[in-house]
């Protein structure tokens, strides 16, 4: 299997001096990464509202099996400021927007080479009807099933939002104190679900 995504992304940033006291950091990503698509269009879903396959470029659908996330802005934002005049006290903080992709093979994201490309099938060895090496594939006692993985058509990249804000001092003996909180809160991770599991 051949496949392929693309990624483009625009940003802009500027260092901005509001006064002696206070610096500021801009900036501004634009980052789009296309749906994943395969040369010979073996990337699929399933609808899950009739269970139907999605295949890429069969029945009207396009060569791949989720849409583009065109909506991926991140912000960058940091800030420096003097509170006293003798420049011993610093605050600095910051806050940003940064998006991830999803790597080609990752387990969770498994949409290819699936039905209606490959079935499943179980055989199970017994005393009346065991699987041996000279019929390791028997009919008799074959059970073919289905199991498919899908993707939600409208998925989003993941993204994480981090900030921190933190203030340094100098003190006596030239010793510096530098205290500061970091955090970050991800969303649209991947995540996979069992729709047939029954509810707890």
């Amino acid at each position: 299997m051949n496949f392929s995504t693309m990624s483009a992304s625009v940003y802009v940033q500027d260092n901005y001096k509001v006064s002696s006291s206070l610096s500021l950091n801009l900036g501004l990503r634009w980052e789009m990464n296309s749906p994943l698509r395969e040369e010979h269009n073996y990337v699929n879903s399933f609808d899950r509202t009739t269970g139907a396959p999605i295949v890429a470029a069969t029945a009207g659908q396009k060569d791949y099996v989720y849409g583009y996330d065109y909506g991926a802005i991140a912000p960058r934002l940091g800030f420096a400021w003097q509170p006293f005049a003798d420049g011993k006290t610093v605050l600095r903080g910051g806050f940003g927007t940064f998006f991830n992709r999803i790597p080609v093979g990752s387990q969770g994201f498994l949409i290819w080479g699936q039905y209606p490309f490959t079935t499943v099938t179980t055989y199970t060895s017994s005393r009346t009807q065991p699987v041996t090496l000279a019929n390791a594939f028997p009919t008799s006692n074959a059970v073919a099933g289905v199991a498919v993985s899908g993707v939600d058509a409208d998925y989003k990249n993941p993204r994480t939002y981090q900030w921190s804000l933190g203030i340094q001092r100098q003190l006596p003996w030239g010793v510096t104190a530098d205290v500061a909180y970091v955090g970050s809160i991800a969303r649209n991770q991947l995540i996979s679900t069992n729709i047939n599991q029954a509810s707890p």
